[in-house]
């Protein structure tokens, strides 16, 4: 019995030390960046699905001490790293032309990469840094495929809804790839948002992965 108490405590404590280490080893959610030719922070490509027409973004997410993560970081905020699957963050080295990730599962992939001034090739696709909206850009009517609109008004207001139907309203506020709303009602939403377009003004962002294009 006393053997039994002993090996549940040991495994109690394993599990929060895992716990406090992924509490710890949470990252802020950084714009991209290509610091000494490597990629650090955030990256995206648009995607569209052929099937539903509509139009997301695919994120890879460059983080601290050569680790990825492949899966949309949700949210706004800091990467929490207990959101990895085997298969969705792992480890990374960059060498000859080459990206290889050890997932943390144990598979390994290789594809072809190369940077250039601000954006990266990777299996000859192009992903370009997410970058930061500003309350002044981020005015607007912005407009999803799939038919949800978002307006945000220089006085800190924003409505969603769908099309032209009287939507939910709250304020706002952006800090960095953040964005917080706060509904009339109380409720509180963080989201990560980012211009999801190349050039100037910014005509596309990505709210927690749905691309809306300005109206």
């Amino acid at each position: 019995m006393i053997s039994m108490l002993r090996r549940s405590f040991l495994m109690a404590a394993i599990i929060w030390s895992c716990a406090v280490a992924h509490a710890e080893s949470s990252t802020p959610i950084e714009p991209g960046r290509i610091v000494g030719g490597r990629p650090t922070g955030l990256f995206y490509q648009i995607n569209i699905e052929p099937s539903s027409s509509r139009v997301s973004t695919r994120t890879w997410h460059f983080l601290p001490e050569n680790r990825i993560n492949r899966v949309h970081p949700y949210g706004g905020g800091t990467f929490d790293p207990s959101r990895c699957s085997s298969d969705t963050c792992g480890s990374y080295a960059i060498s000859a032309k080459k990206l290889t990730v050890q997932w943390d599962g144990g598979g390994v992939d290789t594809w072809p990469f190369e940077t250039a001034a601000d954006d990266f090739q990777l299996n000859n696709s192009t992903f370009r840094p997410a970058r930061p909206m500003t309350a002044t850009a981020l005015v607007g009517k912005w407009s999803a495929a799939g038919g949800n609109v978002y307006t945000f008004d220089a006085n800190g207001r924003f409505s969603f809804g769908a099309g032209s139907a009287p939507g939910l309203g709250g304020t706002y506020h952006i800090q960095g790839l953040s964005l917080t709303l706060t509904f009339d009602d109380g409720d509180v939403r963080h989201r990560t948002l980012f211009g999801a377009s190349a050039g100037e003004p910014i005509g596309m962002i990505s709210v927690d992965r749905e691309a809306y294009a300005r109206k």
